[in-house]
């Protein structure tokens, strides 16, 4: 187990620790050979529990999707905040002018890091008495989502070509969404 072959058929020798067999004393860790394709990889007994830590009382994971999910909560806009929009001309996705609808809206607020706002679903909605019929709807991501809450932008705009939006009276409605998909109440605009 001295050489292995790569997958340009070359063959790369290999440092002792990758080596079959290795370590030749039982370790207190202990460790696992794993093929990955034409390289091998050892993955120690620490990495290995880390991975698939079972920390609860009753053996299951602490951090699952459905124990983070109920701790967490809706990112909600501040009282008092509010939609503005303007038109302009900008350029359109073939590169050429275009009129637009520019939404701009203050940025969401999460309790702790998992109720932070990670994207915001703008919708554009025909309203005729107790019908609501969506028309255009968009994702936006969090400026600065991929970066610490410090960095977050405060204020976040959405772009609606005006081919997209039928000329009739729409509302605009925002709703704030975390990564585990909970929805904060939503912020509207009516515009003729």
């Amino acid at each position: 187990g001295r050489f292995l072959a790569s997958a340009k058929g070359r063959f790369l020798i290999l440092p002792p620790y990758l080596r079959s067999g290795y370590p030749k004393t039982p370790s207190p860790i202990g460790h696992t050979r794993a093929i990955i394709g034409r390289s091998a990889h050892y993955v120690y007994e620490s990495a290995r529990s880390y991975l698939t830590y079972k920390g609860g009382v009753d053996g299951t994971p602490l951090d699952t999707f459905e124990n983070r999910r109920a701790k967490a909560h809706a990112p909600e806009f501040s009282s008092g905040a509010k939609i503005s929009v303007k038109e302009r001309t900008g350029k359109g996705p073939m590169k050429k002018d275009e009129q637009q609808i520019v939404l701009s809206f203050p940025a969401a607020h999460g309790t702790d890091s998992l109720s932070r706002p990670f994207d915001y679903e703008v919708r554009a909605e025909y309203v005729e008495g107790d019908v609501i019929r969506p028309m255009c709807t968009k994702r936006i991501y969090q400026p600065g989502v991929q970066w610490s809450v410090k960095r977050d932008a405060k204020t976040v705009t959405c772009v609606f070509g005006a081919c997209e939006l039928p000329s009739h009276k729409l509302r605009f409605a925002v709703t704030p969404l975390n990564s585990l998909g909970q929805r904060g109440r939503p912020l509207y605009l009516e515009r003729a």
